[in-house]
């Protein structure tokens, strides 16, 4: 039976302080009693997921029971399934990617951890280079915390820094500079090559490194739990964060940190008035009036952004969505940057030369995801492959249905509050063209269906660039990008 792929998402909800700019499902408590709570219903979540037929699979595909979700969630959580046997469908639904997201996973300890990975692992295999990410926040890294994870195959790090500006962090209630810096060095410490010590002769069985990492037999034992992505995020607009200050940021951690191989970089979205959808209670919070006082200007916002994109891009940085920025690999870097061009539904290789602009190998290429640190479980979301969602507010794809998780607590645990969207063609299609214009671009077959007069004034007027394979959002008007998309579609 052929094995089936999906993205898993993990959320859990709990912070140590909730960041002020938050407008999330997340929460500062930090009660064990409610946490221990939260995570074995997230295990039963898994189980019942299974259970309940919700995954049906087939030759063809897995969908969703759409006529019974409801009932047989119901009925299954009723009979409390918690069994610890592996299920027999585990042997064809495999995890490519587990991302423990939103908004300080890492504040679980190591029972938690267990309780959740042994509750997948019943229900799904892992695939052989499955990548598992771990958000935190500079505060949560520490020596323990990170031989912790590095136990659970954590291989992926992504860490909110937003800003090193001593005002803007007290303001958004973060840890100040320098402890952020304490928690990188601690990181640099624990990502150092191993120093191996060889004992005397015919007592080589039990060699120790200083990293803690597994030897045997004089040879490193398979590890492809040690970390190999560490992915930092920054806000640009964010109150008393001055023009420039980011991109300088950027430098002084590179400069200081070469172990950071992938960056993002996202704008404080303009959120001062409350949301208009009233049933969203986390999309009423909107921020102090004083920030915009406080802020650069509009035109400084996507100045910076072009700037920062620009030093990255020197620095083998290759930006593969608007906001996300992944390292060639060293071994790989050269004048030239091999690319794959999809043609007739095949790959191509095509080499740009460095000198050459990037928007023209960003508008025709597709950079290996083999040669760079891209996040493996954002290009699957992006290209709208399956993914699972277990906890609080979340969200999951299947068989082009959508289903979503209710945002209260007390709704969760009762199954109640829950969504499910059937999206039709024309859905589907919006989604597509969003996820490639933020992406590699609008390939030619689905610019073809949308609207001609107005693209080709975008493109007169330089708001969008076309090739003969794409059409692109021009770096200069990235924040008009929405009302870009409504008027072309």
């Amino acid at each position: 039976m052929k094995t089936k792929n999906y993205n898993c998402y993990i959320h859990i909800p709990f912070c140590r302080s909730k960041c002020k700019y938050c407008r999330f499902a997340s929460f500062s408590i930090l009660d064990n009693l409610k946490i221990e709570k939260y995570v074995d219903f997230l295990c039963k979540e898994i189980n019942l997921v299974t259970s309940s037929q919700l995954l049906v699979h087939s030759k063809q595909q897995s969908c969703i029971n759409k006529n019974y979700i409801f009932t047989q969630i119901k009925r299954s959580w009723k009979l409390q399934v918690t069994s610890c046997k592996i299920r027999k469908n585990s042997n064809y639904w495999q995890l490519t990617t587990i991302y423990f997201w939103w908004w300080t996973p890492a504040i679980l300890e190591e029972r938690h951890l267990e309780k959740i990975f042994k509750s997948l692992k019943q229900n799904y295999k892992f695939s052989e280079n499955i990548e598992i990410t771990m958000e935190t926040t500079p505060e949560e890294i520490s020596l323990e915390k990170l031989n912790l994870w590095q136990k659970f195959s954590v291989n992926r790090l992504s860490i909110w820094l937003q800003t090193l500006n001593k005002k803007a962090l007290k303001e958004i209630k973060r840890d100040e500079k320098g402890s952020i810096l304490e928690k990188l060095e601690i990181l640099k410490k624990f990502l150092e090559p191993p120093i191996l010590t060889f004992p005397p002769k015919g007592k080589r069985n039990n060699i120790s490194s200083s990293s803690g990492g597994m030897l045997n037999r004089g040879k490193l034992t398979p590890s492809n739990w040690h970390l190999t992505t560490i992915s930092l995020d920054f806000i640009i607009w964010l109150p008393f964060v001055k023009f420039w200050e980011t991109l300088e940021n950027i430098k002084y951690i590179l400069e200081k940190y070469d172990f950071v191989n992938h960056i993002s970089v996202y704008m404080l979205e303009d959120y001062y008035n409350p949301s208009e959808n009233k049933n969203e209670k986390f999309e009423q919070i909107t921020y102090p009036k004083n920030w915009t006082l406080n802020s650069i200007s509009e035109k400084e916002i996507w100045e910076e952004y072009i700037l920062i994109k620009n030093f990255l891009e020197k620095k083998w940085f290759f930006r593969y969505e608007l906001s996300n920025f992944a390292k060639v690999l060293e071994e790989k870097q050269s004048s030239s940057l091999i690319c794959l061009l999809k043609g007739e539904g095949k790959y191509k290789k095509k080499i740009f030369d460095y000198s050459e602009s990037s928007s023209e190998w960003q508008q025709s290429c597709y950079i290996d995801s083999q040669l760079t640190t891209v996040c493996k479980h954002n290009l699957w979301y992006w290209s709208h492959k399956e993914t699972l969602a277990f906890g609080l507010w979340t969200s999951w794809f299947l068989n082009n249905t959508r289903y979503k998780n209710s945002d209260n607590f007390l709704d969760y645990y009762n199954f109640k509050g829950k969504e499910l969207e059937n999206l039709k063609k024309e859905d589907l299609f919006l989604e597509k063209i969003m996820f490639s214009i933020r992406t590699s671009g609008i390939p030619k077959e689905l610019s073809k269906k949308l609207n001609k007069e107005k693209i080709n004034y975008f493109i007169k007027n330089w708001f969008l660039e076309k090739n003969s394979e794409k059409i692109t959002l021009a770096d200069k008007w990235i924040l008009y990008l929405d009302h870009i998309l409504w008027e072309i579609i």
